[in-house]
């Protein structure tokens, strides 16, 4: 194939898998954390984000060397540099289909270092991830996942292609992104060393000192980051060892895990169960892809690239394993550039251009097939119609009355979905009403703000809708049942 026809035939595949995923982008709703990770830009956004007690009170603030606290985690085990990854494209449009188009950007560079590092054509490493349902899925959700994805290979492949000071420092530093942004991923370091030693087919010798520059600066950084205090007192790594937040612990049920792994791997569509209504059954077209990859696998098994990619992947999976994690998918997809780097490698050994056509033609067409089924599939409870009734509700009334209204939300993810998109000026807090203390605080509020309440709640006994009722006299529910989520206004 010439040169004209070869860019043809990779300029119409980026434009039908670019407008695959911005079919994906539009199509699959708001996912209830999906905003939880840019907390610190949802704080920095709103004008009323630190007025109230359960907002942004900096409960997951670190102090680093006691000097002062500052917001270095989204969440218990999540933290802040995503947000500067998101910050330009959310100050152009704040709109959550900025923050999934971050993800299919970083899918990708993914394609281009697949490309790079395998030696195929773009067109192959670009319809290998641009169209894999799980990897494409949880990008949209959580791009912080596919910034991981990428940093994964790229760090490794670096290690093989720089040397000198500078370059040594700024792969401590990329290390310790890689890390901050997912702590958990810390057990992901010794497989990129291992690519790195034996990944390299060309045997590029790296200097000592290289190595030691490196890893000075990221254990430096990362102790820095891991004897930092919280707000309890307590080192940041006793709160992740104490299981405070539900992560790092041994696994509570093997059967179950196993059971979960099993479901990935023969049904992909499983990979959206926190939002969509899968089972476990075994998916026709999940096989049909399998073999053809073990037929592709076959051709490459001699390239070193294939077989010990495949082997940090299984590697990987019983890490997750014995922390405890394996049985979650959005975990899992992190190992999937080993994976796609090991395909694409023994594509590269496939010489007939008509073969890797049908090859990738197969594989390509099974996983659209795979995502538009899944995308059909019912929303669950969780994540059903009535979520996003309620946030398109609320955007339409705080872009019209901004300065009317208090939305109180009892639950944190939708809260920081919509303290991320909504209006500046509109004011919003999250809050389980309990009790009557709940009630006057709210109450105070209120009156201090001299805005109307509207409360939005899942139906699921967060909240006291009794106590709402005789608290708040005329408010009336919008949603009714079999919808989960329910909203509550004058």
């Amino acid at each position: 194939m010439t040169r004209k026809p070869q860019y043809i035939l990779c300029a119409a595949i980026i434009l039908f898998g670019l407008l695959y995923s911005f079919y994906f982008i539009q199509n699959i709703p708001l996912e209830r954390d999906e905003g939880l990770a840019f907390r610190q830009t949802a704080c920095a956004h709103n004008l009323y984000s630190k007025e109230f007690k359960d907002n942004c009170n900096g409960a997951f603030d670190l102090s680093i060397l006691g000097i002062r606290e500052l917001p270095l985690r989204a969440y218990y085990y999540l933290g802040f540099s995503q947000n500067f990854l998101f910050a330009p494209l959310y100050y152009l449009w704040p709109h959550y289909f900025s923050a999934r188009i971050l993800g299919v950007f970083f899918l990708f560079l993914l394609a281009m270092l697949i490309a790079r590092w395998s030696g195929v054509a773009f067109w192959i490493s670009f319809s290998l991830v641009a169209f894999s349902f799980p990897l494409l899925f949880f990008s949209l959700l959580d791009p912080g996942l596919a910034v991981q994805c990428f940093l994964l290979l790229l760090i490794p492949y670096l290690m093989m292609k720089v040397n000198g000071v500078w370059s040594a420092i700024g792969i401590g530093i990329l290390f310790f992104i890689s890390v901050e942004m997912r702590i958990f991923s810390l057990v992901f370091l010794p497989l990129q060393f291992f690519l790195f030693w034996k990944g390299n087919e060309n045997r590029v010798i790296i200097k000592k000192n290289f190595l030691i520059i490196s890893l000075a600066v990221f254990i430096g950084l990362l102790s820095l980051l891991l004897f930092s205090k919280t707000r309890g007192g307590e080192f940041y790594i006793q709160e992740l060892l104490w299981v405070r937040s539900g992560i790092l612990q041994p696994v509570n049920s093997i059967e179950t895990a196993v059971s979960k792994l099993f479901s990935y791997v023969f049904s992909f569509s499983s990979f959206a169960g926190r939002m969509y209504e899968t089972t476990k059954n075994i998916d026709i077209f999940t096989l049909f892809y399998w073999g053809i990859c073990i037929v592709v696998f076959f051709i490459g098994r001699k390239k070193i690239l294939v077989r010990w990619n495949l082997i940090l992947l299984a590697a990987g999976i019983l890490i997750l394993f014995s922390i405890g994690i394996a049985s979650e998918g959005h975990h899992l997809v992190l190992l999937l550039p080993f994976f796609y780097l090991a395909l694409a490698t023994a594509l590269s050994q496939v010489k007939k251009k008509l073969i890797i056509g049908i090859l990738i033609t197969a594989l390509v067409g099974t996983q659209i097939f795979i995502g538009m089924k899944t995308l059909r599939l019912p929303l669950t409870q969780e994540n059903n119609e009535s979520r996003m009734l309620v946030y398109q509700d609320l955007i339409k009334i705080a872009e019209n009355k901004p300065n009317e209204y208090l939305f109180v939300i009892g639950d944190p993810g939708l809260f920081f979905s919509l303290l991320l998109y909504l209006p500046k000026e509109q004011a919003i807090t999250w809050t389980k009403i309990k009790d009557e203390n709940d009630i006057d605080y709210l109450r105070s509020q209120l009156t201090n703000l001299k805005r109307l309440p509207i409360f939005i709640f899942k139906k699921n006994g967060s909240v006291n809708e009794a106590l709402l009722k005789a608290s708040f006299i005329g408010m009336k529910e919008k949603y009714l049942e079999p919808l989960r989520w329910s909203m509550w206004e004058n």
